[in-house]
């Protein structure tokens, strides 16, 4: 049987604002990269990945990519995998 990894993305600018961004578009911050490429490296040593989805936002869209890289996989988007919009 296989396991089901759920990975928040990185910090975002409305979460470093500490507010809500109705924008699908709101990219990671530099310390969201660094927390997306510490989990991709982490998901990378103790796990064996068939396939990253993400939602469609930037933020989570960005932190797959990063875990997406050692596997050499594509991000399969899913459109309904969303907070509120």
């Amino acid at each position: 049987m296989g396991r089901l990894l759920l990975i928040r993305h990185g910090e975002s600018e409305g979460n470093r604002e500490r507010i809500f961004t109705p924008s699908g578009e709101t990219p990671l911050t530099a310390l969201g990269l660094e927390q997306a490429h510490a989990v991709a490296a982490r998901v990378a040593r103790d796990f064996h990945v068939r396939r990253v989805g993400s939602s469609p936002f930037q933020r989570a869209r960005q932190t797959a990519e990063i875990i997406a890289v050692p596997f050499d996989l594509p991000v399969a988007i899913e459109p309904d995998l969303r907070e509120r919009y």
